[in-house]
């Protein structure tokens, strides 16, 4: 087990955007810039913040000073340029963005966005057929049962490729107004200039667990591809889409060329499964429960691994009903900062 640990962002927003009907908040996908920037000092000064290609090359050690950590960012906003770039550079902090490929440059919105600002514009009428389920959904106007509609239309377009899910959608209506933008190359290519590194993403950023292995194989292929065209490089680390890994997915990853892949589990990095490798997904929390949220992950809060082989030693120590309590405690402290 080394003394590492991963940061997983999507969005850096100057103000959190409205959402009345609570469609995208419940992912915690917005960070506000004054936010991050605190999140930023702090890793800054009290942990060994490194690249996520040399967090994965030291795996393998022990490190005896401060834990590393490595910051990412998922899909390929473009406040993640406009808003990210300008705090990371200040602080000094490296980072690597995971590029959904098929919308950098294209000006469309990710799918997701897309569902959301059309889904509430639908309601008081069905669905179309290509999103509904075994019975049309007529769709509500109440924030509640609204944010349930969307879950479920959001699983439903998740185990599509990207054909069916664009022409599910297209029933929907053209555009997605408002809904943010992704990075174009140009500001891609400008990121790495300034010491960012890209990733893959997939292409489309579908559940690559469902789908078939030629689908399977283009998606994680192409991205790569994409990225080695764009910036004259390889990227050697995946992030898998919705954090949906299964051991053929991995493997498909591996082949394609990439040294290691990330998933949304909550834990400290291990040597062992490079391919399984955990994030810490972070929500917009003030400094205060930042910092409580990285106290959480054993070894995260500064101490040597002298010191945290004492507390692991300590609390294997204790009764199991009080380590269980522990474990339960955490879990809903990890609810209540994403709140």
């Amino acid at each position: 087990m080394a003394d590492g640990f991963i940061l997983c962002y999507h969005r850096v927003v100057e103000r959190l955007p409205a959402d009345p009907y609570q469609l995208l908040n419940p992912y915690d996908l917005c960070v506000d810039v004054r936010r991050f920037r605190h999140h930023m000092e702090h890793v800054a000064r009290r942990y060994h913040v490194v690249p996520l290609d040399d967090l994965v090359a030291a795996l393998p050690g022990r490190h005896p000073t401060r834990p590393m950590v490595a910051v990412t960012f998922d899909d390929g906003y473009a406040d993640n340029y406009e808003h990210a770039l300008p705090v990371l550079r200040r602080v000094g902090v490296p980072a690597t963005v995971f590029l959904a490929t098929g919308n950098i440059d294209s000006g469309a919105a990710f799918w997701w966005d897309r569902l959301a600002w059309h889904l509430p514009r639908y309601a008081g009428r069905r669905l179309p057929a290509a999103l509904a389920g075994d019975e049309s959904d007529v769709v509500p106007d109440t924030p509640e049962q609204l944010s349930r509609l969307y879950r479920t239309v959001h699983s439903r377009l998740w185990v599509l490729d990207a054909s069916a899910r664009d022409a599910a959608l297209d029933a929907l209506g053209d555009g997605a107004g408002d809904a943010p933008r992704p990075l174009t190359w140009a500001e891609a290519r400008r990121m790495v200039a300034a010491g960012i590194s890209l990733g893959g993403h997939s292409v489309s950023h579908p559940s690559l667990v469902a789908l078939s292995d030629a689908a399977l194989r283009d998606e994680v292929g192409r991205c790569r591809e994409a990225i080695t065209a764009q910036v004259g490089a390889a990227p050697t680390v995946f992030a898998y889409p919705f954090g949906h890994v299964d051991d053929r997915v991995a493997a498909a990853v591996a082949a394609a060329g990439y040294r290691a892949a990330v998933t949304v589990n909550w834990a400290r990095c291990d040597a062992a499964a490079p391919y399984w490798l955990p994030r810490l997904s972070i929500p917009n929390a003030e400094r205060h429960r930042f910092i409580d949220t990285l106290r959480w992950v054993p070894g995260a809060a500064g101490e040597g691994s002298q010191d945290s082989a004492v507390r692991r030693a300590l609390r294997s120590a204790l009764p199991r009903p009080v380590r269980a309590a522990g474990h339960y405690v955490r879990r809903l402290w990890r609810r209540h900062v994403s709140a």
